[in-house]
């Protein structure tokens, strides 16, 4: 994907959700959902997947087995973009979480789960949670904060699909799921992001 410059803050949002509702059409038809911006100076919103019962999980179809069921939402904020031309905006994530769940004796239950919430507990960092009925060193799984690396949508997208066995929603999923990612990677401010071409 082109980089494609939001000269204000409303084109960074818009730009930031037609790409994130890509890869979400590979599952599922359910859609991204923004909320009202909170009060603060940078104006901070969450999205929220939401399907046919809002609030809750969205079920995916798989190939066999039982099906899994998924929550995401992410928080954003609309920022100058300092890594280029003066007068750009980007969408700059808050805190994120995704979460993959299945049928379980009393409900649904998650299973895997990645967070990102800063400001919120003790563990600032991404991490995940794997909830089974094991333990490790004798403390429960889902007690556990297990260190990660930033995740992106996408790449939760490509583990339902390529791990899970969930039924793609189109054709081209993986194209399509591969370029949102190649974009995130390219623009992100952190970890890692490459460094804006220099300008003539």
């Amino acid at each position: 994907m082109a980089r494609e410059p939001a000269r204000s803050g409303p084109e960074a949002e818009q730009r930031y959700k037609r790409i994130i509702a890509q890869p979400l059409t590979c599952v599922t038809k359910a859609i991204w959902v923004a909320s009202h911006p909170l009060r603060g100076p940078e104006q901070e919103r969450t999205l929220l997947l939401t399907g046919p019962n809002p609030g809750a999980p969205v079920r995916l179809k798989r190939d066999e087995g039982l099906p899994v069921y998924l929550t995401a939402y992410q928080q954003f904020a609309l920022v100058p973009d300092p890594r280029w031309n003066a007068g750009e905006w980007k969408a700059s994530t808050r805190q994120y979480g995704y979460e993959v769940l299945e049928d379980g004796e009393n409900g649904i239950r998650p299973v895997i789960q990645w967070h990102w919430h800063p400001g919120s507990g003790n563990t600032t960092e991404p991490h995940v949670h794997v909830r089974t009925a094991e333990k490790i060193c004798g403390m429960a799984t889902r007690r556990l904060h297990l260190p990660s690396e930033r995740v992106a949508f996408e790449s939760i997208v490509l583990f339902l699909i390529d791990e899970l066995g969930v039924i793609p929603q189109r054709q081209d999923w993986r194209k399509v799921t591969q370029d949102a990612l190649q974009w995130f990677v390219r623009f992100r401010t952190w970890p890692r992001s490459a460094p804006p071409p220099e300008t003539p």
